[in-house]
């Protein structure tokens, strides 16, 4: 049976570009007959999917929608908002974005896919209702049928690798260290793997690639993994084993700039290189590699470099976030971290099942776990796995660089029902049990 696509508005009323795209998938293609609510839910209701252009799509739609098995598409951007996105996630509806630089390359693989995705077409479709994907550009394809190999399971092999794992590709992680996210807590590592593993995903750790060799149009993956050979297939490769700066035939020895072994541009406090007239900052410093540090590096060094500011770098409590679902972010030094620095500590696990918001939300993969200095109780690192994580992390954040302690923390008043408060019960479990406080509970 043919899918049937409603499309809810358009500028062209000839809807050329969509026909061309999804006809040759077997599906009708029809422009609503108005727009209004009750009209829109009607027309929903015998259809496969709704294609949203330009025009707001209220909340009693999408609900409408869900109910009756359509799938709402977001056809040019949320940016536009033209859907109610958290509504359309909370009720498990597909919500994506094709933004206008791109139409003309991905346009027509995201349409096709899409529908590929509401109907079951070409295969499994299992987890497309995480919602508010990016499409990348001309990449995305029958994926369904397709398995990926993914070498390096930190953020960006993570982030990249269960956005194809839920648009139906057959997706195996490689990393050469003993845990995915080696970078992060054990414990955030686990509950990400544990989430990758049950919605498909293989992962292979402490596995070191050894060659790749063509096998037709697949290619066949060696690597050794606790000392046994073995091998991998996978259509595609994604390699995410990291970065390092390209600073080889600059000529900076000519310029008196020194570099360590991985040419990265070596600099003091305040970003001067050995050079004393010459700045470094962002990606080609030792410093972490997230754009956020690149653009407060940039005008720190320009400030030092023109106006003789004399700021130096402050990275006590710099947040990162693994934007996976659930996302996993961090504040400041692991538990690891922490010792490797000197520091006594004190650590607390709190299970996503004892935060209010999480239960709600009826997802509670995931955790918060705090690492304090175990004579002054000054807190130094959290960690959040959680939906909201990467908002959430801000709150840890500020704590750390105000020098809070972990009572102080406890003690802070915290709205219920949000992800922060998960970092305020955490805190609480240094002392108390939260299972007996009621809710709230000061």
């Amino acid at each position: 049976m043919a899918a049937k696509v409603l499309v809810t508005d358009h500028v062209f009323a000839d809807l050329d570009t969509e026909r061309a795209v999804l006809e040759p998938h077997g599906a009708e293609v029809v422009l609503a007959e108005g727009t209004g609510e009750a009209e829109l839910i009607e027309q929903a209701s015998d259809c496969d999917a709704m294609l949203v252009c330009f025009a707001k799509v209220p909340e009693s739609v999408v609900a409408a929608a869900a109910e009756g098995g359509c799938r709402v598409i977001s056809r040019y951007g949320i940016g536009y908002d033209n859907i109610d996105v958290e509504a359309a996630t909370s009720r498990g509806l597909l919500v994506t974005y094709v933004p206008d630089y791109c139409l003309d390359e991905v346009a027509d693989h995201a349409m096709a896919l899409l529908l590929a995705l509401a109907r079951n077409v070409v295969g499994s479709a299992r987890d497309v209702a995480a919602g508010g994907w990016q499409v990348p550009h001309g990449v995305v394809r029958r994926l369904s049928e397709r398995r990926l190999a993914v070498i390096g399971a930190s953020a960006v092999g993570l982030e990249l690798g269960q956005f194809f794992l839920h648009v139906g590709a057959q997706v195996t992680f490689l990393d050469v260290a003993d845990r995915i996210a080696p970078f992060e807590e054990p414990e955030a590592s686990a509950a990400l793997a544990q989430v990758l593993t049950a919605q498909g995903a293989t992962i292979h750790t402490a596995a070191q690639v050894l060659g790749v060799e063509r096998d037709g149009e697949a290619r066949r993956l060696r690597i050794r993994v606790g000392g046994t050979q073995r091998s991998v297939e996978a259509d595609e490769l994604l390699v995410a084993t990291g970065r390092r700066p390209n600073t080889a035939g600059l000529g900076l020895d000519a310029a008196g700039i020194a570099v360590d072994q991985r040419g990265t541009v070596v600099v003091d406090p305040q970003l001067r290189t050995s050079n004393p007239r010459v700045w470094a900052a962002g990606d080609v410093t030792p410093s972490p590699q997230f754009v956020y540090v690149a653009a407060a590096q940039g005008a720190l060094a320009a400030d030092n470099a023109l106006g003789g500011a004399g700021r130096t770098v402050d990275d006590a409590g710099l947040p990162r976030v693994t934007f996976t679902s659930p996302q996993l972010a961090g504040a400041g030094p692991t538990e690891a971290q922490a010792r490797a620095a000197g520091h006594q500590v004190r650590t607390t696990v709190l299970p996503l099942g004892a935060v209010p918001r999480a239960l709600v939300n009826r997802d509670t993969r995931g955790l918060v776990k705090l690492v304090a200095d175990a004579a002054s109780g000054r807190l130094l690192g959290a960690t959040i796995v959680g939906d909201g994580a990467g908002d959430a992390i801000q709150t840890a954040v500020l704590a750390i660089r105000a020098g809070m302690t972990t009572a102080e923390l406890a003690a802070t008043v915290h709205p219920y029902l949000t992800m922060a408060e998960g970092l305020k019960l955490a805190a609480q479990t240094f002392t108390r049990d939260v299972d007996r406080l009621s809710c709230c509970a000061p």
